[in-house]
Parts: C-alpha cells; structure tokens; sequence
C-alpha cells in the first residue's frame, strides 16, 4: 500500500530490490494478478505472488530495479519504465542461468485501487527482454530506408 500511484510505483521497484517478499507482496490485493509477458505466464495471489519474487530472487539476488519514466494514464491505470540490474546465478524455471551481470529495460503497467486512502496493485502487466541484456538497445540492428 502507499499514499499514491506514483508512491506505488516506487515502493514495487524498491521493494524487487529487496530480498524479502513481504513488503512487495504488501502492495497487491488479495486477488492481484501479475502477467509477465516475458515468460509468458500469469500468477494470481498473494501466495503465489511470494513465490515469484522468491524464485526471482534466488536467482538474481543482486537484482536492483529503478524507475526510468513514469506515467498517470486514464482512470485506475498507471504505466511506468524500468532499468534493472543483477547477475543471473541460479535457473529460473524456464531460463538456464548465465552467470553473468546483466543491464535490462522493461515496462510495466499497472491497475490499481485505492481502499481507504491507500493504494494498492490489483493488476500488473510486465514486458522486458527475457535474454536479460545480453543483446542491449544499442546493439539493435538499425532498419532505414537505406537498408
């Protein structure tokens, strides 16, 4: 919970970069779900949402998250870009480990609720490159008309 989306926001980058899931489970309802559209899948619940932050950070526990730019959109939604830093040690379920220091960007989209004066996290849609860094954005190939 926080006193503003924009609180929200930053309490859920601050709190990834933690390695207790607790305080970041504390900033979703009951009944949140969380699609992370890298890996394609879904979770519902606090419970389940423990565990996606335990996996996440048994295997980057350096992971460091901060918010590049963020904005208010129409009504209960808020979007948001990320920087994200960490070195993958340990497989993730669908992702064998690297061993190596990675720099992503990401975006993530949030619907959120606000109970009292509070705000919290009913929904989250998160999509980042799911090869951590290791082509970064200036490596992309660039397509021109000259090409």
């Amino acid at each position: 919970m926080a006193d503003s989306p924009s609180a929200l926001a930053e309490a859920w980058a601050k709190n990834w970069s933690q390695s207790q899931a607790a305080p970041w489970v504390a900033l979703y309802t009951d009944s949140a779900t969380y699609t992370d559209h890298a890996f394609c899948f879904k979770r519902s619940g606090r419970t389940s949402l423990t565990r996606h932050h335990e996996i996440w950070r048994e295997s980057i526990p350096d992971f460091d998250m901060t918010i590049v730019h963020e904005w208010k959109l129409e009504g209960d939604r808020y979007t948001f870009r990320f920087r994200a830093t960490g070195t993958f040690k340990k497989d993730l379920p669908q992702r064998k480990s690297t061993g190596k220091h990675f720099v992503m960007l990401g975006s993530v989209d949030f619907v959120v609720v606000e109970k009292e004066g509070k705000w919290f996290i009913d929904s989250v849609n998160e999509w980042y490159n799911p090869d951590f860094g290791e082509v970064s954005a200036d490596d992309y190939r660039v397509i021109s008309e000259s090409s």
